[in-house]
């Protein structure tokens, strides 16, 4: 006999119907950057307000289930990471670093219109202080029970927990309670980047509109030297304060050419953020010399820059890229660094002393001859051949590639030197027989001056001028760590 007609019963169908609805987005694309800057202040406002819920604020597990799994509905900074994806994808596409091609490609989901001429972007300072809300906001959030409100001192504390019982103990614990914004790193480094889109954008606008970098600098270098105690300065401020300051250096060429002449207000800020680091966990540390790093490309960027815009590397020295403060107070910040024991920060340290390498050799002055030029480069020389067999494999390395980088810009500046001899030479030989003693003089005066400028810089072994070529930089490392037997 044939089988009966399959039939669905009433309560699937219903569920079928229920789930074939579709549901509303609470998380729609935004079709402006207005409108993501609004939506990203809201989002901002309910997190600030649902991080002190009552008690009835989170959903228990299901029957069955342990209550670990309570969880706090809903989870704010889900949304937050949301709309600052959104807003971000709204900032690079007025900045120019990404277009709509790309941006669907990676599935942001929003369409962006096409763009006949880049416009100002007049909303940037607007947009730049709903971004700080987060930051003013994401402080007072606490991060654990009672260490926003004070709670009396810590003998009471002590006292409740003892006397309290297990299960009124349990109903206090707020399981799983969401950290501040700015301590999840995927939030921090979205935000960062909105940050720096706002600096270029508003950068370049006129008048009254325009943001003042070095004023947003400050504010920023003085946020991530607060006291690591305060209660200012708790929920991830300070590594967000720094990293907002390492970005805007490296984001462009214009940014990098704002940047690069505060260069020593700027290697003092991570200086500090060494010393007030402590000697515990080191991501504020290694924070410290990436945002060095990024000012060391920006000083050079700012250096080879032409006229259009463009970055021209001509050579591998940058003479003059630091000014002398700046050149010796990063000189102290590479021996600080170096000194500590967790290698994340020594390798930044590394990183950091073969970026300015190139930088170290001093611009030739009138009435400067007591100084050797390379008296900087020969401290940074040093340092990497004393380091260049840390414990660390990886530290090493970049020690090595430290130590390669100083005596390729010595050999270059040798080679400077002689090109230079061989003109002059060539311009004596053609200029009018005559002038014997007058050229005789001159010989002397300089003679002297190099040997002044030689007993000045003989306190150690003189690495960079020894390797003013490179044949003399081979042989110079055979005859320091090749063992002969």
């Amino acid at each position: 006999s044939p089988l009966p007609p399959c039939t669905t019963p009433p309560q699937l169908r219903a569920n079928n119907t229920i789930m074939s609805t579709p549901l509303p987005n609470e998380h729609a694309p935004p079709s402006s950057a207005e409108e993501a800057a609004a939506l990203l202040g809201a989002a901002i406002s309910f997190d600030a307000s649902s991080h002190s819920p009552p008690d009835d604020g989170h959903e228990n597990p299901p029957s069955g289930m342990h209550s670990i799994f309570t969880v706090q509905s809903p989870v704010p900074n889900a949304t937050l990471f949301v709309r600052l994806c959104n807003l971000r994808a709204w900032l690079g596409f007025h900045a120019g670093v990404r277009d709509g091609e790309d941006a669907v490609k990676n599935n942001i989901g929003i369409s962006f219109p096409i763009r006949q001429q880049t416009e100002p972007f007049t909303a940037a300072r607007s947009i730049l202080a709903v971004l700080m809300k987060l930051l003013e906001v994401t402080s007072t959030i606490p991060i654990g029970e009672g260490s926003n409100n004070g709670g009396g001192d810590l003998a009471s504390k002590i006292v409740d927990k003892t006397l309290a019982s297990p299960k009124t103990t349990k109903n206090k614990q707020n399981q799983h309670r969401p950290l501040p914004p700015l301590l999840s790193t995927p939030i921090r480094n979205v935000w960062v980047e909105c940050i720096s889109l706002c600096i270029a954008l508003g950068s370049t606008l006129p008048g009254n509109q325009r943001t003042d970098v070095y004023m947003f600098l400050s504010k920023m270098m003085e946020i991530s030297n607060w006291n690591p105690r305060s209660k200012m300065a708790a929920g991830g401020v300070r590594l967000a304060a720094l990293q907002v300051v390492e970005r805007v250096c490296v984001l462009n060429t214009d940014l990098a050419k704002r940047a690069a002449p505060y260069a020593w207000e700027i290697l003092q800020c991570c200086h500090k953020g060494l010393l007030s680091g402590g000697a515990g966990e080191p991501s504020h540390r290694a924070a410290c010399v990436k945002a060095a790093c990024s000012l060391a490309i920006a000083c050079r960027m700012a250096t080879k820059c032409v006229p259009n815009g463009d970055v021209k590397e001509d050579s591998f020295t940058s003479p003059g890229a630091l000014e002398e403060r700046a050149a010796l107070e990063a000189i102290k910040f590479i021996k600080r660094a170096t000194s500590d024991k967790y290698p994340e920060v020594r390798l930044g340290a590394a990183m950091f002393a073969g970026l300015v390498a190139p930088m170290l050799i001093r611009a030739a002055t009138v009435g400067d001859g007591a100084t050797s030029p390379l008296a900087w480069l020969e401290d940074v020389t040093q340092v990497a051949l004393k380091n260049v067999d840390d414990e660390s494999a990886g530290v090493a390395t970049a020690w090595a590639c430290t130590l390669a980088r100083c005596l390729c810009a010595s050999s270059e500046y040798g080679k400077s030197v002689r090109d230079a001899q061989s003109e002059d030479q060539a311009s004596k030989h053609s200029a009018d027989v005559g002038d014997e003693d007058f050229v005789t003089d001159n010989s002397n005066l300089d003679f002297a001056g190099k040997f002044k400028a030689f007993s000045e810089s003989r306190r150690a072994a003189a690495a960079t001028s020894i390797c003013s070529s490179e044949l003399a930089s081979v042989r110079y490392l055979v005859a320091q760590f090749l063992k002969c037997e």
